[in-house]
């Protein structure tokens, strides 16, 4: 691309120097997008459009377990640990950055062994040696006359403050990692129990074809059909039985310890509640709301920030010094009024030819702040495609969960019924051991169901941004973090 032609700034660095303004774009916010909606909102459920998340979400489903499990990770987590420490260590580097708008004050002292060269002096003879004693003190001031130090502190500012609003980010995934695991385990554990039942009266029913076949009364392809029946269900243990490991392993990990250091209480689905109100937030609203969206905003303002500091290295700056010294070759005379030595100095510094290397970082520092601004708003486009994909997933949840929850019934039903034929003897063995299998393959398909419809009810609180706000203003309190 063609290179942007260099011009003399020497008339306006002049007006910018009597006024003492600090170059460069003043940061603003960006607009709240325009969009009013995400996609329709699932039927059925209870939305409140507006609404935030409340404090710990997660204690709205009604399950000491889950809760427990949440605040024990939010407790123990390491990235949520190293997180805070990482914050920490931005808050200071900014606050170290703010330093350099204060004069700076340095003392120092040295004895110093020298020797005289009378030569030197035209004179003959040995050369004295004598020791020199000095203690003294120097104060510095730079008038930032185009406001580089001030532009540099505010882009140290805007990224400790995207490292805080990051660190709350990874506080609002860890909540929801942590409940989503939760629910999983409890999801898979109650499937594995009924997909065990299952295989159970597959178990039974088999030992009675085999009795049955014998004896004559039954054929072998009923002997097929029933080791048919009992290895498509076994198939099914293994999976679930990963998935119930899996989980507890996730959430040991998350709570800080080893999975080995770690074992669940059982949980199981039936011990979760839905909350009375599920969060929908206004997109207008949601930018201000999740942290993601508020650290790219951050990063925004950090480029926007150093397009000025950038430009203010192209004009020139004037350093203020002043120092105070005493210094003698005896340390009887050191006090004297002879001893003490002074002066005060202005000095300025302006660049004059530095091969295109500052017009190039200014426009480097230009280029990277239109990168962060395209970036932000690639945030917020997928903070809004993360919204709809579980309104959307909350809908196709619904619809499955009916349809489950039919299964279930109709499955119920019948066991219900083929069992009380049992009991009058117009149904055998083998057929109750049918109506007890599909029962459990049902509760396991329908624990399936409401634990993917579980797993997206907490997607909602985390895409919605979670409670940090409530979360930062503790750790304030108690001196940890944001």
């Amino acid at each position: 691309m063609r290179r942007r032609s260099r011009h003399p700034v020497l008339i306006t660095g002049l007006c910018l120097a009597l006024t003492g303004c600090a170059v460069g774009p003043d940061f603003r916010q960006p607009n709240s997008p325009k969009v009013s909606a995400y996609t329709a909102t699932p039927a059925g459920d209870v939305v409140k459009p507006g609404t935030a998340v409340g404090d710990g979400w997660w204690h709205g489903f009604a399950s000491p377990a889950l809760s427990a499990i949440v605040d024990r990770a939010v407790a123990g987590n390491l990235s949520l640990t190293a997180a805070k420490a990482r914050l920490r260590g931005a808050q200071e580097m900014a606050d170290a950055s703010a330093g350099r708008l204060w004069p700076q004050v340095d003392v120092e002292g040295g004895i110093a062994r020298k020797r005289v060269n009378l030569v030197t002096f035209g004179m003959q003879g040995h050369s004295p040696v004598f020791y020199l004693y000095s203690v003294g003190a120097t104060i510095s001031y730079s008038l930032d006359l185009f406001g580089g130090d001030r532009r540099q502190v505010e882009a140290d500012d805007a990224k400790a403050e995207a490292a805080a609003y990051r660190t709350a980010a990874a506080y609002v995934m860890l909540t929801g990692n942590a409940a989503v695991q939760t629910v999983s385990f409890a999801a898979a554990s109650d499937a594995l129990a009924a997909a065990t039942l299952a295989v159970t009266a597959d178990r039974e029913a088999l030992a009675a074809v085999l009795r049955g076949a014998e004896a004559g009364t039954l054929s072998r392809s009923a002997v097929t059909a029933a080791q048919a029946r009992l290895a498509q269900d076994e198939a099914l243990l293994p999976g679930l039985r990963q998935r119930v490991g899996t989980a507890q392993n996730a959430l040991a990990v998350l709570m800080g310890l080893a999975p080995a250091e770690w074992q669940p209480t059982p949980i199981s689905l039936a011990d979760l509640a839905l909350p009375g109100d599920l969060p929908l937030s206004l997109p207008s609203q949601l930018v201000r709301q999740r942290p993601d969206i508020m650290a790219a905003e951050a990063d925004l303002h950090a480029a926007s920030a150093a397009v000025g500091v950038a430009t203010a290295n192209m004009f020139p700056r004037l350093q203020l010094t002043a120092g105070l010294e005493q210094a003698a070759a005896s340390t009887a005379l050191f006090w004297s009024s002879d001893s003490t030595q002074g002066g005060v100095a202005a000095g300025l510094v302006a660049p004059l030819f530095h091969g295109g290397a500052l017009n190039a970082a200014r426009h480097a520092a230009q280029a990277e702040f239109e990168a962060s601004a395209a970036e932000y708003r690639q945030t917020v486009l997928t903070a809004f495609q993360q919204v709809g994909d579980i309104l959307l997933a909350l809908t196709n949840d619904g619809d499955a969960l009916v349809n489950a929850d039919r299964a279930l019934a109709a499955a119920a039903e019948q066991r219900a019924m083929t069992q009380a034929a049992f009991e009058h003897g117009a149904a055998n063995r083998l057929t109750l051991l049918a109506a007890e299998r599909d029962w459990n393959l049902a509760r396991a398909d329908h624990a399936a169901a409401l634990g993917r419809r579980w797993a997206d009810v907490v997607g909602l609180y985390v895409a919605m941004g979670g409670d940090w706000r409530h979360w930062a203003a503790q750790a304030d309190e108690g001196n940890a973090a944001p």
